[in-house]
């Protein structure tokens, strides 16, 4: 989050993060309202009841997509923050086999296991760990700003508060990474007793308290390190202290216990998948449902952690995947299913604010798909190869002039 703050400036950060707090909130709420609509509580089959097959594969294929995309990322950053604490500690090499070996011990006895918890309810607790971790990520980067040697005032001297030139670049980390529309229908049937208010009410709770705490980090963090030129990774802007690397190891731990929220929508989405029952389950399907669930968390888990060992460097690929697949489930089609839901059933017109909802949520959708096509078609692939196709020709004619003159 500082390094997107750097990107557009404190006061373009801070709107873009209200707006896709605002943005996941709606979609979420939309979400809900067409599933109390049509009496169905799984993303995947509201899918296929409003818009057919084809929204049901997209959803499967979006969300499996998407989400492991997220969990190697999980995997990928703990592997860049654990390995040089571990070899501080242990005093050993650090090398590519202790990176491998973390990996692999973290996948297996901490993700894993909590993978496969049955009831995600049953994670409460940690998941009170988790905000502890970012409250105390928020109080370290806070201190930080306060030590900066350049004074607290620097960033205001050396940055600029406005710069929409980068807002391509940034704008999709800020709209899927509040994003929790997969989990929406998981975290409603935990809920002891579920209402579709008390639903509502958690997810502006925790779209609130994550804008807070996105921002905390992001602009005191932007203060701590904007002298010294902000990363992609808060974490590695820290310096190499005890309390630094407290702090790694309880993100590794927090990572890990994230994992849970991003499997769960992914093991639903391929037992949907496989499951061509339309969503009726027998008998024997329920006694078969806890060895299917066990073996597809295990390979989601193993999947991931192949992925993680053999593309380490999988910025682009999880660009590409969330401004395309994370746009689409999370914006896109939430949107088109409330659209598709007010036709089917003829109640008349949408409210003004809901047809608002609708129209921003779905343009949004629609722009940051468009925005990741032009990225990865012009500016990663187009313009390079315009370049060296300039520079050949540059060269052809000067050596050309040089044959012409002899």
């Amino acid at each position: 989050m500082p390094w997107c703050f750097a990107k557009v400036g404190v006061l373009l950060g801070t709107i873009l993060l209200i707006l896709g707090g605002w943005l996941t909130r709606q979609s979420c709420t939309l979400l809900l309202d067409a599933s109390i609509a049509n009496r169905c509580f799984s993303y995947e089959y509201l899918s296929l009841m409003i818009c057919g097959k084809w929204a049901k594969l997209a959803v499967e294929i979006c969300t499996i997509g998407f989400l492991l995309g997220v969990c190697v990322a999980f995997l990928v950053t703990m592997a860049d923050l654990l390995p040089p604490v571990i070899s501080r500690l242990l005093n050993v090499p650090e090398s590519g086999t202790l990176r491998a070996l973390t990996l692999t011990v973290i996948a297996i006895f901490i993700a894993l296991p909590l993978s496969l918890v049955y009831k995600i309810s049953n994670l409460s607790n940690l998941s009170a760990f988790s905000i502890a971790f970012y409250i105390l990520l928020a109080l370290k980067v806070f201190l930080d700003a306060l030590a900066n040697p350049q004074g607290p005032n620097s960033w205001y001297r050396d940055s600029q508060s406005w710069a929409p030139q980068n807002f391509l670049a940034v704008f999709p980390i800020f709209a899927t990474g509040l994003s929790c529309q997969t989990q929406v229908f998981v975290m409603y049937e935990s809920l002891s007793e579920p209402s579709p208010h008390r639903m509502k009410g958690i997810i502006a709770d925790a779209v609130f308290m994550c804008i807070l705490l996105y921002w905390s980090v992001g602009f005191f963090g932007y203060l701590a390190f904007s002298g010294t030129g902000v990363k992609g990774d808060i974490l590695l802007n820290l310096t190499d202290t005890a309390l630094s690397d407290v702090v790694k190891i309880l993100y590794a731990v927090t990572a890990a216990i994230s994992f849970p929220l991003c499997i769960f929508p992914c093991q639903r989405s391929v037992e949907t998948l496989i499951n061509k029952s339309g969503g009726i389950v027998s008998n024997k399907m329920e006694e078969e449902s806890l060895f299917q669930s066990t073996a597809i968390t295990v390979i989601l888990v193993v999947i991931t952690l192949v992925t993680s060992l053999l593309i380490p460097d999988i910025e682009t690929i999880l660009n590409l995947s969330g401004s395309t697949m994370g746009a689409f489930i999370c914006f896109v089609l939430p949107a088109v299913i409330v659209m598709r839901t007010a036709i089917i059933q003829a109640k008349g017109p949408m409210t003004i604010s809901t047809l608002f909802s609708v129209v921003i949520v779905l343009a949004v959708g629609i722009g940051m798909m468009l925005a990741c096509l032009y990225q990865v078609s012009f500016v990663a692939i187009l313009q390079p190869w315009l370049w060296q196709f300039s520079d050949t020709q540059g060269d052809f004619l000067v050596e050309e002039t040089a044959d012409t003159m002899d």
